[in-house]
């Protein structure tokens, strides 16, 4: 995929510059991010994937991490509109339960995030799909780490056919 051709859509432009971009023309209207109130995070959720992910640095992820991603989805045929990328690095909360009732998810796919870090007794094998409490999860390495290494691409790509039916 060629840098030269990439387009983001007017949703995805809207969520990365929403503090900075202003419509003097129309009523505006918030993301459902920002209208939570609760947890900050990209995308609208409408399929119930959750992604999570740690960022120090950046709201949400750095423009290398949010590129990498946004071409995992599209080959899983999402979108951001499909999801919701919470940065755990930028929200604070006391319980994986509170993570769970307020997303709602069917499925979580976590970078560098381990189950330890919930305290939910899961397996912690990476790319290894598993089913618990009707929610898939799947955790990995960083986004960073993932898109420097073929043979990771390779295991996560597999993991992700399976829990997408692909």
């Amino acid at each position: 995929m060629s840098l030269d051709n990439f387009q983001i859509t007017n949703h995805l432009t809207s969520e990365l510059y929403k503090e900075s971009l202003v419509v003097l023309d129309e009523t505006q209207i918030k993301p459902k991010s920002l209208q939570s109130g609760r947890f900050t995070y990209l995308g609208d959720n409408t399929q119930n994937i959750l992604i999570l992910v740690k960022d120090s640095e950046n709201l949400h992820l750095n423009e290398k991490d949010l590129s990498f991603l946004t071409g995992i989805l599209t080959a899983c045929k999402l979108n951001f509109g499909d999801v919701a990328l919470c940065n755990l690095d930028q929200n604070k909360f006391d319980s994986f339960d509170e993570l769970l009732n307020f997303f709602k998810p069917e499925k979580i796919i976590a970078f560098d995030v381990s189950p330890a870090e919930f305290k939910i007794n899961i397996s912690s094998e990476k790319y290894a799909p598993m089913q618990s409490n009707q929610i898939y999860f799947l955790f990995g390495n960083s986004l960073n780490s993932i898109a420097g290494n073929m043979e990771e691409k390779k295991i996560l790509w597999g993991s992700l056919k399976i829990i997408f039916g692909i």
